[in-house]
């Protein structure tokens, strides 16, 4: 694993734009970061207190179904 020697995401200067993302997907977050890097002020909503687990981190309880035999 490569050494990562700054942590702090690189950011444009701001825009003085504003953006609201609706939905904590994979998608939505994606977009915000792309957002938040391009120098906009991004605010992200999500029904879920957790996350919808759309294909980022699975929830803890999360597990395969069987198979039948």
């Amino acid at each position: 694993m490569p050494h990562i020697q700054d942590p702090q995401m690189k950011r444009e200067p701001r825009t003085g734009i504003d953006i609201l993302v609706v939905g904590g997907g994979i998608g939505g977050l994606t977009f915000a970061i792309e957002a938040h890097r391009k120098g906009h002020d991004v605010r992200v909503l999500e029904r879920n207190d957790e996350g919808q687990y759309s294909g980022v981190y699975p929830p803890s309880n999360y597990r395969l179904p069987k198979e039948p035999n």
